[in-house]
């Protein structure tokens, strides 16, 4: 995806990531994120569209949030957008950002 199509940039941070989505559970890396999505580095198999439960762990410090499949890369991973997150998960993905 280029990053015109994108509202806000990208930066580059792994972070754990662990979702749940239609009946699967799996755990995986982000590459890049930003205020309203990140990349997921995974072998696991997603539908664009699906709603997933993404929880991001850094430092132990975890934010939680809903997020839909916008694209994938078979054998790399996929890209979500942020849909819905709490405002206390917002603060704490917002100060993460600005490190």
């Amino acid at each position: 995806m280029t990053d015109e199509k994108r509202k806000h940039g990208r930066q580059s941070l792994v972070m754990e990531a662990s979702w749940e989505g239609s009946g699967i559970k799996s755990r995986a890396r982000t590459v890049d994120i930003s205020a309203t999505g990140c990349f997921i580095d995974t072998l696991a198999e997603v539908e664009i569209g699906e709603t997933l439960n993404l929880k991001l762990t850094l430092h132990g410090q975890y934010i939680s949030m809903q997020a839909v499949v916008k694209y994938r890369m078979p054998s790399l991973g996929f890209g979500v957008r942020f849909t819905k997150i709490s405002d206390s998960d917002r603060l704490r993905l917002d100060a993460l950002l600005k490190t």
